[in-house]
């Protein structure tokens, strides 16, 4: 327990703040002192100084506690691997300290597994570290030696792929570096997996390799002559302050940084779908056509006559008021007169809805496959109309589902095997405690949040944070369900 923290003493204990005890660590004796956790109350006035509610204040920064009768967000999985957590936290506060007590300059920000994940890319932590004048980002990758060289091929694998993303160039200005810290005798393990898949070549993240032993005898710790570069050298060379000549190195003065125009940068959103699109000036001739006879730029596209037959209603659509017309759906929305269209393939969609007396037309364009794109087209209708919005529910953020369920590994076992798909075979596997999908070379984990449902997580946008389920049919076949929808079938 550091001097000054927890703040207010001892009066918080209990209060704001809490002991772990060693039976929740199972570290007995352990010569680092007490780990500290916030109760749910502590974190609920952590959320209010971050200026936000608890529950996005753990979907942005990745917060954790609460103690065990009320878990807040991963607390099930930091106790679960709390010593990887301890060690990576530790490399950032040795961090901070060689590089204040140097003279050098300081970690000006540090960000958490939770706040730095993307699809894949899951590294230990972020950090930004500033010597003189320059900002120097990274990743963390906390390796204790027990993660087997095919996943860590996969890990590395999806760097690469993060780095040459145009998501990438969004999040950061110039692509963090990655630091990678061993245990003893598995360096080479890990650099010979990042040589496997073309680290440290063309348009690849600058990667460096040290181990917690030479941290610990290096007068200068993280900031000497401790690191190896894979692909370049095998001389040790020191970070970030190298002159260690790159072929691909950025100019930047804040290689790795968030954009300066993204403030506070944790707060935007964690997800910015993209995908292909028609070109706009179709879009906008067909909305034209639509909402004016059928004419766009003087040229008669379909007859008004066409479009009236086409929006007749020919059948009613369940118990409702709603009807179908000729690929048209119609309804009403305060009296007014309303028509739906809508398209998907197996990653993507879109939604138009039309109030042709008023001349409004809205369009909708997704990598979603759920019913979001209707209900976003027809708010936006409504607000143009004078209308209020419909209420909705917010779902509860999968994060805390998945901190707060314990799954039984014996019953994904009759999950495993190929499954059928539109897409080509499928693969449904377990590595360690992990359940992956694996699909024309492309590899998803399956976060669980009960024992058959799961959230899809992969680097194809159009598949991340997709629910999925699997199902035991009727005729006693099991079938992967995504979005709802069904998807594959076992084999």
């Amino acid at each position: 327990m550091a001097d000054g923290w927890p703040p207010g003493g001892g009066r918080w204990r209990g209060v704001a703040w809490r002991v772990v005890s060693t039976t929740e660590t199972g570290l007995h004796g352990n010569a680092n002192g007490d780990h500290l956790e916030l109760t749910e109350r502590g974190l609920r006035v952590l959320a209010a100084q971050l200026g936000m509610p608890l529950q996005r204040a753990v979907t942005l920064f990745g917060v954790a506690g609460g103690g065990p009768e009320t878990p807040v967000g991963s607390r099930y999985l930091l106790l679960r691997h709390l010593l990887h957590t301890v060690g990576a936290d530790d490399f950032f506060g040795h961090l901070a300290e060689a590089a204040r007590d140097r003279g050098l300059g300081e970690l000006i920000e540090w960000r958490n597994a939770a706040a730095s994940a993307h699809a894949r890319v899951r590294p230990d932590g972020y950090g930004l570290l500033r010597i003189g004048q320059r900002e120097y980002g990274f990743f963390l990758e906390y390796d204790r030696g027990t993660v087997r060289p095919a996943s860590l091929r996969a890990k590395f694998a999806a760097y690469q792929r993060y780095c040459m993303s145009a998501r990438a160039e969004r999040d950061y200005d110039g692509f963090p570096d990655v630091l990678v810290v061993t245990a003893g005798g598995a360096e080479d393990r890990i650099t010979d997996a990042i040589a496997s898949v073309g680290i440290g070549s063309t348009w690849q993240p600058r990667t460096f390799v040290t181990t917690l032993a030479l941290l610990r005898v290096t007068r200068a710790g993280p900031l000497g002559p401790v690191w190896r570069v894979p692909g370049f050298t095998a001389n040790r060379v020191s970070w970030p302050v190298t002159t260690f000549k790159w072929d691909f190195s950025s100019t930047s003065v804040m290689r790795g940084r968030p954009p300066s125009s993204h403030a506070a940068n944790l707060q935007r959103p964690r997800r910015m779908l993209t995908g292909h699109r028609p070109p706009r000036c179709a879009l906008r001739r067909i909305r034209t056509a639509l909402l004016n006879g059928g004419a766009a730029n003087g040229t008669q596209i379909i007859s008004q006559a066409s479009l009236d037959a086409t929006w007749t209603p020919i059948v009613a659509m369940g118990e409702g008021a709603r009807q179908y017309g000729l690929g048209w759906g119609i309804s009403d929305i305060g009296g007014e007169r309303v028509l739906e269209h809508s398209g998907s393939v197996d990653t993507a969609g879109s939604y138009f809805v039309i109030a042709p007396d008023q001349r409004i037309a809205v369009g909708v364009l997704a990598n979603l496959t759920g019913e979001e794109k209707a209900q976003l087209a027809m708010d936006v209708l409504s607000i143009a109309l004078g209308n209020e919005p419909s209420p909705t529910t917010p779902a509860l953020d999968w994060r805390l589902a998945a901190s707060r369920f314990t799954p039984n590994l014996d019953v994904w076992s009759a999950y495993f095997g190929a499954y059928r798909s539109a897409q080509g075979m499928l693969r449904v596997y377990r590595e360690g405690s992990q359940l992956h999908l694996a699909s024309s070379g492309l590899v998803f984990d399956l976060v669980p949040l009960s024992d058959s449902t799961f959230i899809l997580l992969g680097d194809e946008s159009a598949f991340d944070e997709v629910p999925a389920e699997f199902r035991r049919d009727t005729n006693g076949s099991i079938g992967l369900y995504l979005g709802g929808s069904r998807f594959g079938v076992k084999a």
